[in-house]
């Protein structure tokens, strides 16, 4: 099971959550959360882009949805005046893969943005968009600080919205996510998982990179083996010694780096 460093778990046990409520954004000396839109006005009818901007002080990062062997997921939710009970959480990207001494994890660093879109009915009764958005995260460097925030913020509609509310990267940075599924299948034996993706890249593979969602499975330390014919790319996963995490429901992002080096992004349908 994943744990923290023992620094760290002193930290947390002695240092208190920091919590901030109702205001349009959050920040402190290590860590800062803000909503942003792609677009500097939003009307009735349009299918509008957002993001959470997360901006990181030096040296600070935070963790992917699965954090690896170590730290806490990273959790962030939205909901706004057209449903209430409607939950959106927001596309997290990639994340980089660090290695400390045989404990692997997946952070973020400097500013991250996690888009989200979300349609505005021609019926919505309302002249305001308005969010709440709830965040939790853990921010580490030699020690570790749990935070968590409640922010509010309404945007007019079919008004200019203030630019300190409007980053034009939002719009760029949403349409880098990946849009395509893989099917593919799952054999687990007692030290391997084996990955059989239902797709033909003809053998112009120079790299596989899997970022699992499901914890507790895979071990991230070591190096994947893998071929590829022009039926299927098989994916060879070296299990965790202990596994704790979930067999039946196993999802992830697929990064393939190609012979002429550039990268596709896919997430994968994985069924036993």
């Amino acid at each position: 099971m994943r744990f923290l460093i023992l620094f760290g778990l002193l930290f947390l046990a002695l240092n208190p959550t920091s919590f901030a409520k109702g205001s349009n954004y959050y920040k402190d000396k290590r860590i800062q959360i803000e909503l942003v839109s792609a677009q500097d006005i939003i009307s009735k009818g349009d299918t509008a882009i957002f993001a959470i901007r997360v901006t990181l002080s030096k040296g600070w990062h935070i963790y992917w949805v699965n954090p690896g062997d170590a730290g806490e997921p990273t959790i962030l939710e939205i909901s706004t005046n057209i449903d209430p009970k409607q939950k959106f959480v927001p596309l997290f990207p990639t994340p980089s893969y660090k290695n400390t001494e045989g404990i692997v994890t997946l952070e973020y660093k400097g500013t991250v943005y996690f888009p989200f879109q979300i349609f505005i009915p021609h019926t919505f009764q309302s002249d305001s968009l308005a969010f709440n958005i709830y965040s939790k995260w853990l921010v580490c460097r030699e020690k570790c600080v749990p935070g968590e925030a409640k922010l509010s913020l309404s945007l007019p509609l079919g008004k200019e919205i203030p630019k300190r509310y409007v980053d034009t990267k939002v719009h760029d940075i949403f349409k880098q996510y990946p849009k395509d599924t893989l099917n593919s299948k799952i054999e687990f034996s007692e030290d391997f998982a084996n990955l059989i993706v239902d797709a033909n890249f003809n053998n112009a593979i120079n790299s596989v990179i899997i970022y699992p969602i499901t914890e507790g499975l895979f071990n991230l330390e070591q190096k994947l083996e893998f071929r590829a014919d022009d039926k299927f790319l098989k994916i060879k996963l070296p299990m965790l010694q202990y596994v704790w995490g979930d067999k039946s429901k196993v999802e992830g992002l697929l990064e393939i780096e190609f012979s002429n080096k550039k990268k596709k992004y896919f997430w994968l349908n994985v069924v036993k």
